[in-house]
C-alpha cells in the first residue's frame, strides 16, 4: 500500500532528523476530519513535503491523535504541501487534497485537511450511483475481534424491493440479495445498494464464523461506512451462540432505576431482565456489531447498537415514558403545532408515513445526517428538551412526526444558542 511504502521510506531518513532539527525553527499545526464518517480522522499519517522552489531534504510525518490534531515541529522556514496517508484511503482509492502552507521563521502555520465528501466517494466507487440517486454505497473493514483485518471475508446483503402495479394498485414485494468480498486489507465496498431503505447485512468467514445480522440504512448522502467484527476463534452455528456479554443499567430520563426491563438481542432469542437496581447482564452474544431492544411496561421500546469485540464498559440506557390518558389533550396540541409548522415554516419534516417507508433501525439513522451543525444538536421530546440530546429514546415506529431545523431556522420557542434542533412528537 502507498502508506506503508511511504512509511518505509521515512525510516531510511529518520537518522538525519536530529541534526536537521537543530537548524529548524517553525511549526505546522492543524486537524484532519473524515467528512464521510463525520468525525476526526484519528490515526491518519500526515506528510509535509517542500513546495516548488524550496529545498528540504527530509520528509516530515506526524500522526493524527484521537481528535484529529497533528503537528510538525522543527521545520525550516519556507513553503510546504501537506497531505495524508492511511490504508483505508488506499483501499477506497481516495486522495486527501493537499494544502499549501508557508512556515514563517520561529512561527507556526495552520493546515486543516478534510477527507473528500460522501458525494465524491459515492461517485468514485459506484458509477451507477452517480447517475441514480436511489442507489448507495456501503463500505468498511471486516476484522477479527482482536482488530486484525480478515482478507477475503464475504459481506452479504438482503433487502425487499416493492413494485406498485398501476392498473391493479397492488404492491408486489421481492427479496433481493447481494454480496461482496473484502480485499487483501479486509476492506469491502458494496456498490448499488438501495438508499433510503432498510438493508440487512452480515459478514461471513468460511462456513460457520460470522457477525450478527444487523439492520442498516444508507441515508440521503448515499454512503454508509460500517465495520464488522467476526469472532473466528469461537466458531458459531447459531446467531445466539457466542462468548461476549454486555452489562448495563436501564433508567428513566432522570436516571432512576427501572426494574423488570427486558434487554434482548435484536432478531434473536437471548434476553436479560433488569434487577431492582436497574442492572442487567446479557451473556452468550456473538461478536461484531449487534442490535438490541429494551422493553418495559409503560415506556417506549428503546433500540441501540453495540460493538462486541472485547470487554465493554457498562452501558447506560434511558427510556421514555409513554403518555397516559391525562396527556391526550396536550398530545393533540402537539400534533396541531407540528402540522402548523409543516405547512408554513421552512425546515425538514418527517411524518409517520415517511418513517414507515424508510423503516430505520433507530431514528438517528435518518435524522442526524440532515442536521446543520453536526456536533451541536438540541433534542426535544413533546416540547421538552432532553438534556442528553438523544434522538433514539423512542423507536421510530412510536413517532408521530419529526422536525429538523438547521442553525438560523430554529423557531424562537426552541432557541438553542446556535445549535441545530430536532423536535420529536410521539404517538
Amino acid at each position: 500500500m502507498r502508506a506503508l511504502t511511504f512509511l518505509a521510506c521515512l525510516a531510511v531518513v529518520s537518522s538525519a532528523r536530529t541534526a536537521h532539527a537543530q537548524s529548524a525553527s517553525g511549526r505546522i499545526e492543524g486537524t484532519i476530519t473524515d467528512s464521510i464518517r463525520r468525525r476526526p480522522f484519528a490515526g491518519a499519517m500526515l506528510i509535509a513535503f517542500p513546495d516548488a522552489g524550496f529545498r528540504d531534504t527530509i520528509f516530515h510525518s506526524a500522526e493524527a491523535d484521537a481528535r484529529g490534531r497533528f503537528a510538525f515541529a522543527d521545520l525550516p522556514a519556507g513553503g510546504y504541501r501537506v497531505t495524508a496517508e492511511h490504508p483505508w484511503l488506499d483501499s477506497t482509492g481516495l486522495v486527501v487534497p493537499w494544502v499549501r502552507v508557508h512556515v514563517p521563521p520561529s512561527g507556526t502555520a495552520t493546515a486543516d485537511l478534510t477527507v473528500p465528501s460522501a458525494r465524491t466517494l459515492r461517485h468514485s466507487l459506484c458509477a451507477a450511483a452517480a447517475a441514480d440517486t436511489t442507489l448507495g454505497v456501503m463500505l468498511g473493514v471486516v476484522r477479527r475481534v482482536d482488530g486484525n483485518p480478515i482478507p477475503g471475508a464475504n459481506v452479504v446483503f438482503t433487502w425487499t424491493d416493492e413494485k406498485v402495479e398501476r392498473e391493479s394498485a397492488t404492491i408486489t414485494k421481492k427479496q433481493l440479495n447481494a454480496s461482496v468480498r473484502a480485499d487483501s486489507t479486509g476492506v469491502y465496498r458494496a456498490c448499488g445498494l438501495p438508499a433510503e431503505r432498510t438493508v440487512l447485512a452480515q459478514a461471513q468467514v468460511g462456513r460457520n464464523a460470522h457477525s450478527g445480522v444487523i439492520e442498516e440504512h444508507i441515508g440521503t448522502a448515499g454512503v454508509l461506512v460500517r465495520d464488522f467484527h467476526v469472532d473466528t476463534a469461537a466458531v458459531t452455528v447459531h446467531v445466539d451462540a457466542g462468548r461476549f456479554a454486555i452489562t448495563g443499567h436501564v433508567g428513566d430520563r432522570d436516571g432512576n432505576a427501572i426494574a423488570s426491563a427486558h434487554v434482548r438481542l435484536f432478531r434473536g432469542s437471548l434476553a436479560a431482565v433488569t434487577n431492582t437496581a436497574g442492572e442487567f447482564r446479557l451473556n452468550g452474544l456473538p461478536g461484531g456489531i449487534q442490535g438490541f431492544e429494551v422493553e418495559v411496561a409503560g415506556y417506549f421500546t428503546k433500540r441501540f447498537r453495540a460493538e462486541l469485540a472485547g470487554v465493554l464498559d457498562a452501558i447506560a440506557i434511558r427510556v421514555e415514558r409513554i403518555p397516559g390518558p391525562a396527556d391526550s389533550a396536550r398530545q393533540a396540541d402537539n400534533y396541531r403545532e407540528f402540522e402548523g409548522r409543516r405547512a408554513n415554516v421552512v425546515g425538514r419534516y418527517l411524518t409517520e408515513e415517511d418513517i414507515a417507508r424508510r423503516h430505520p433501525f433507530t431514528l438517528s439513522d435518518i435524522v442526524l445526517a440532515g442536521t446543520d451543525g453536526q456536533n451541536c444538536v438540541s433534542v426535544f421530546y413533546n416540547g421538552e428538551r432532553d438534556a442528553n440530546g438523544d434522538v433514539d429514546l423512542v423507536v421510530p415506529e412510536s413517532i408521530h412526526g419529526v422536525e429538523v431545523f438547521g442553525r438560523g431556522e430554529v423557531p424562537t420557542k426552541y432557541s438553542a444558542k446556535g445549535c441545530a434542533v430536532v423536535l420529536i412528537w410521539t404517538r
